[in-house]
């Protein structure tokens, strides 16, 4: 009798089957959960190496070692217009500009060509040892073949590291979290929403003006006596870029909620988080609601592009941030971008990107900075751009239901890292400074809590703080104002100026203040009225 095989197609099939499984044992394993890979490539090798990278990183001492690597508000290096890359220049050369004189001016220079902007044109070169930076923009600004040039100067994640706050075993729902009625604990679907922002009123059960949907209906918010959820929830469409150190698309409360990106650092489709700031952003943003697990994005329904353009330690670069920002508009169709990042020089290609993602429709959300200084006279960009939504951040114990209920009177302060300072302009293009606030965490209470890469055995979720805190509230704002169907940045902004609150007495809305902006964010009252605004 004639012997049945199976056919080559049914072997091919068992082949791939067993690879899968491998693969798949392999990246649980190494304990970074291989979802996040499985989407963004398929080069194998890639994959592999950085997982085996992952793989090292104990997060607990990654979190901690931040306070180290970054510069903290008292003591800011990177202010120094010193701070760039030692040996690179950024060109745009003009339109008119032949190729020939192009490759003449690099040559004769001995330029190295090392990225060249698929969007915005640049070139990033390397320039030979022993050439001074500082000389060549000088002689290479006079040359009438190029539009400008600039050192490519770096850029820092705004996180404001303390590690008496980070991963404390102490700091739980019974102790410090919030001041619960009666001793009562809540029942939360998602295990440690009540942790996440820690800005609660007298009954303390709801995120600020936001309100869990499981929750009964008759608890108070940190400002606004109903919950926001009630009149927005989800996001769902809309595509937020976290414009960062990357985010991991893995993480158990953030499944489903991350899609394609990009690495600017290391120039591929594995935007890793390899620091741990994109990703709390993410969480911020949108971490997964009622799925038993952990914390509640502001927009638990909106798509996340992950896009990297800082390195492990926080650090950027120009070029990179300027690819992303143009790129997450251009190559991913990203609607809302936050960029919880800035630094002290006005560079022309960051600026370019703005203003070329701004065009395209997209709505722009950025952090003041960490510094504690007046942003009129110190601006920190791209927060000081045109257009941009700068979000500082604001003291729980400076809010007026706390206060009231602690004291019964006291002065609204920020946080004391924030930078502030706000001049009005008629419109969100002539206006100047820190115009809107959010809960960033207060180094004397409570950081904000959200999700953080991992590895088996390790915390999912841990604490920051800074204006990178406040800005993912507000672009998850804007984005549950997006899938509402209000898609112009200038009535979005209106919105946020209109219905914020002013933390002085009389706590208007609308008006602003030097000090403190249009106030403190009150999302139930932005996204119950916003349909109804005009522009003035």
């Amino acid at each position: 009798m004639r012997k049945s095989y199976p056919s080559n197609t049914f072997q091919a099939f068992i082949v791939s089957l067993f690879l899968i499984i491998i693969s798949s044992l392999f990246f649980v394993s190494s304990g970074y959960p291989w979802a996040y890979f499985a989407r963004e490539t398929t080069d194998t090798t890639k994959i592999l190496l950085k997982a085996d990278r992952i793989k090292q990183i104990n997060w607990d001492e990654q979190i901690k070692k931040l306070t180290a690597q970054i510069p903290n508000w008292k003591n800011r290096p990177f202010k120094n217009e010193g701070d760039f890359v030692p040996d690179e220049l950024i060109i745009k050369y003009k339109k008119s500009t032949e190729p020939k004189s192009i490759k003449a001016i690099e040559d004769r220079e001995s330029f190295t060509v090392k990225k060249i902007s698929k969007h915005l044109g640049f070139r990033t070169v390397k320039i030979p040892k022993g050439k001074s930076v500082a000389e060549l923009v000088k002689k290479l600004s006079k040359d009438p073949n190029i539009e400008y040039v600039e050192p490519n100067y770096r850029a820092y994640i705004f996180y404001f590291p303390d590690d008496i706050y980070l991963n404390d075993p102490n700091t739980t729902l019974r102790r410090g979290w919030y001041a619960p009625v009666n001793n009562e604990i809540p029942v939360w679907t998602d295990p440690s929403t009540g942790q996440q922002f820690k800005y609660y009123t007298y009954l303390p059960y709801s995120l600020y003006g936001m309100r869990l949907p499981s929750l009964p209906q008759n608890y108070t918010g940190y400002i606004s006596d109903s919950g926001a959820w009630e009149y927005a929830r989800g996001g769902a469409g809309v595509k937020v870029a976290v414009i960062d150190t990357g985010v991991m698309s893995g993480h158990e409360d953030l499944l489903g909620r991350v899609g394609r990106g990009y690495d600017y650092v290391n120039n591929d489709g594995i935007p890793l988080d390899d620091n741990g700031h994109g990703t709390h952003c993410a969480g911020i943003i949108a971490a997964n609601a009622d799925n038993l697990r952990g914390v509640c994005g502001i927009a638990s329904e909106v798509t996340i592009i992950p896009i990297k353009v800082m390195n492990a330690a926080g650090v950027g670069t120009m070029d990179d941030i300027a690819e992303g920002i143009v790129g997450a508009v251009k190559d991913y169709n990203a609607n809302i971008l936050n960029l919880s990042l800035g630094g002290y020089y006005n560079s022309q290609v960051v600026r370019e990107a703005v203003q070329e993602a701004l065009d395209a429709g997209a709505i722009i959300v950025a952090a003041a900075g960490n510094e504690g200084l007046d942003f009129v006279a110190t601006p920190s960009y791209p927060a000081a751009y045109p257009r941009v939504i700068t979000v500082g951040s604001f003291n729980y114990r400076g809010s007026y239901n706390y206060l009231m209920q602690t004291t019964g009177t006291g002065t609204p302060i920020r946080t004391q890292y924030s930078n502030y300072g706000y001049i009005p302009g008629r419109t969100n293009s002539t206006d100047t400074g820190v115009e809107i606030y959010a809960p960033g965490g207060d180094p004397e209470l409570y950081p904000i809590y959200s999700t953080i890469p991992y590895n088996l055995g390790q915390p999912r979720y841990g604490q920051m703080m800074g204006t990178s805190m406040a800005a993912p509230q507000v672009a998850g704002l804007c984005a549950l104002l997006y899938a509402q169907g209000i898609r112009s940045r200038e009535i979005i902004t209106y919105a946020l100026w209109s219905t914020s609150q002013s933390p002085y007495p009389p706590y208007a809305r609308g008006s602003a203040t030097y000090d403190f902006g249009y106030g403190v964010i009150d999302p139930r009252y932005t996204l119950q009225y916003a349909k109804d605004l005009v522009l003035p």
